[in-house]
């Protein structure tokens, strides 16, 4: 019963996924790169229009959505295939996790596929987020050889293990 986004890498997966949410009862709207600049603002206006009632409550979306637009009336984000890279993967849950938001409680869920490609796509983006926490954190700048995040990450590793 709330809106909410789906983001899918392939065009295939956008397509199948819209279809089975219609088949199903849903208000679906598609955002792909195919779209004209006007036809991205109209599915946009579908799902979240600045007044009235929406015509659409779920928007499945290629990442040729996952930047720019305001999607705050999203209340639930999945995310249906691991992004290509650690900022599209941000940049995706951003359309909804933004300011603005009406929805004091959002949910982002990431499907993970039990397949090697996949976990090895989930442990690239691991890397990514720790580099970028890495870069970002006003702590660890204080060690400006990187020293003490990586010690600090193993004495997580080693008291997780016991």
């Amino acid at each position: 019963g709330k809106p909410g986004v789906i983001f899918a890498h392939s065009l295939d997966a956008v397509k199948a996924i819209e279809a089975r949410l219609k088949a199903e009862g849903h208000r679906v709207v598609t955002l792909t790169g195919a779209d004209s600049t006007k036809e991205k603002e109209a599915k946009r206006m579908a799902f979240q229009p600045e007044s009235g009632e929406a015509k659409a409550d779920i928007l499945v979306a290629s990442d040729a959505a996952a930047t720019g637009l305001n999607l705050q009336r999203g209340a639930w984000l999945v995310q249906n295939d691991t992004s290509p890279t650690s900022m599209v993967h941000a940049q995706r849950n951003g359309r909804i996790a933004r300011q603005g938001q009406k929805n004091p409680n959002i949910e982002l869920i990431d499907l993970v596929a039990n397949h090697p490609a996949e976990q090895a796509a989930r442990d690239r983006l691991r890397r990514k987020y720790q580099l970028r926490e890495l870069t970002t954190s006003p702590l660890d700048g204080m060690d400006d050889t990187g020293l003490a995040f990586y010690l600090k990450r193993r004495d997580v590793a080693q008291s997780a293990s016991l």
